[in-house]
């Protein structure tokens, strides 16, 4: 079955988008990883879940061909900050 990629789940806004989106796909017993940019206790409660869990920065190139490698399809989220703390 083909694996999803989910990106921004973390985040406070964007992420709740993604967090559903992650549940969603797991109660349809799709294959799901969850990018996070730090993992935290969502990202133990989603690989609890099912979820695959992966830690990166989408602006890392090298972090987003490591997220998506073995992925077939990509749902995009990724919130826009001045900082990062």
């Amino acid at each position: 079955m083909s694996r999803v990629l989910v990106t921004g789940v973390g985040g406070a806004k964007v992420g709740g988008i993604g967090q559903k989106i992650v549940e969603n796909l797991l109660s349809a017993n799709v294959p799901v990883r969850a990018m996070f940019w730090k993992r935290d206790p969502l990202a133990d409660e989603l690989e609890k879940k099912g979820a695959q869990i992966v830690e990166g920065d989408l602006t890392n190139l090298t972090d987003v061909h490591r997220a998506i490698e073995g992925c077939d399809y990509i749902y995009f989220g990724m919130s826009v900050s001045a900082s990062i703390s």
